[in-house]
């Protein structure tokens, strides 16, 4: 769901294409570990020409979580902190729960 100003059809257009994109390359593993990264990036430059601030905070949480999977902790320290900063302004509580976890995860697998 959406946060802030309604945009333009063809701007929310955009950014579901992005996102849908993603999902279906996520789907079933059928992607290689750049491709996990470019999709989100791609959903994330979209969200943020657009100022939809829980789309931004979607893709920065995906990022982050195919940094984890790829065993890149330290990279997705960032994207997860920024996406989890972006999902508590916006007031979405599940998404903070889950990025927290992300959050965990990396520093677990950091050894801190």
């Amino acid at each position: 769901m959406l946060v802030g100003k309604r945009r333009r059809g063809t701007d929310r257009l955009a950014i579901d294409t992005a996102f849908a994109a993603e999902r279906r390359g996520l789907a079933g593993g059928r992607v290689d570990a750049g491709s996990k990264r470019r999709q989100p990036q791609r959903a994330l430059d979209i969200a943020q020409r657009y100022g939809q601030k829980n789309d931004q905070a979607l893709a920065l949480g995906n990022i982050g979580a195919a940094l984890n999977e790829q065993g890149e902790n330290k990279k997705a320290l960032p994207y997860i902190k920024q996406s989890l900063a972006l999902f508590r302004a916006t007031g979405n509580r599940g998404a903070v729960a889950r990025n927290t976890s992300n959050l965990a995860e990396a520093y677990v697998n950091l050894g801190q």
